[in-house]
């Protein structure tokens, strides 16, 4: 027996959908593209540099969608 609704169903309640609003992920990600984000990625395994990531500052706040540059034992330095 096929259930082909069940990986739709499955992929609605574990992921997120986000709209992109803005040029600083380009070439990845564009204004206006839609993407959907596994909400529960980092519960089955560590993140890892140059993934693109959504995040919120506080609960309730606006998501943004960032790439990893540096790891918890990792110093980042910016430079001009």
């Amino acid at each position: 027996m096929h259930f082909p609704f069940i990986p739709t169903l499955t992929s609605a309640l574990l992921s997120r959908r986000f709209l992109v609003r803005g040029s600083s992920m380009e070439p990845s990600f564009r204004d206006g593209d839609c993407l959907a984000a596994d909400r529960f990625a980092y519960r089955r395994r560590i993140p890892v540099r140059g993934e693109a990531v959504v995040v919120r500052l506080t609960p309730g706040d606006q998501a943004y969608l960032k790439r990893i540059v540096g790891l918890p034992w990792e110093m980042v330095r910016l430079e001009p």
